[in-house]
């Protein structure tokens, strides 16, 4: 049986999600047909799918199910690079902090964050990049939309918190299976 997320390479999902930033029904449809798929890691962590490309994370080990992300992404990172994302992630110092996101690298060389799923126009320029606290690149790797095999998962979301917002971050362990 073919994987049904092999239709939905970078190229494709890029090219429809130019024409589809204007038209909302047929963004709709290109979502829906993600929608329900799922993947897994080698920890045995369950993410699907929904209708607007974003996903939900169940881990078995602890039996939890976490929120909705807005993006998910995969890469190809070594275990050096896996600390240094996960540092950024969770340093408690905040004159060390740097801040972890989704980028898309513009044609004009600059680079924009991307927040959700439907932010990206074309995903062959998607990157994870690592910025310090002045705003700068310190660091990125490229990223793909699609689960890969062997590749590592990076889920993130923006949301209101009280008065302000926050973003959570979440690298994960490498993919293992895809549905």
């Amino acid at each position: 049986m073919a994987n049904p997320l092999e239709q939905y390479n970078a190229p494709k999902i890029g090219d429809s999600i130019k024409k589809l930033n204007s038209n909302e029904k047929e963004r709709q449809e290109a979502m829906d047909r993600l929608a329900g798929h799922s993947f897994e890691t080698e920890k045995g962590s369950i993410y699907r799918y929904d209708n607007h490309g974003r996903t939900s994370r169940y881990k078995t080990k602890t039996e939890e199910q976490h929120e909705l992300q807005d993006i998910t992404v995969f890469l190809e990172i070594s275990d050096e690079e896996s600390r240094r994302v996960l540092d950024a992630i969770h340093a408690e110092n905040p004159d060390l902090k740097k801040k972890v996101y989704v980028i898309e690298r513009l044609n004009s060389d600059e680079s924009k964050i991307i927040r959700k799923f439907t932010d990206v126009e074309n995903p062959r320029n998607l990157y994870l990049a690592i910025y310090n606290k002045e705003g700068g690149i310190v660091g990125s790797r490229k990223a793909v939309l699609t689960p890969t095999m062997g590749y590592t998962v990076f889920d993130t979301r923006h949301f209101k918190n009280g008065d302000g917002w926050e973003t959570e971050r979440h690298l994960g362990h490498k993919v293992t299976k895809i549905d």
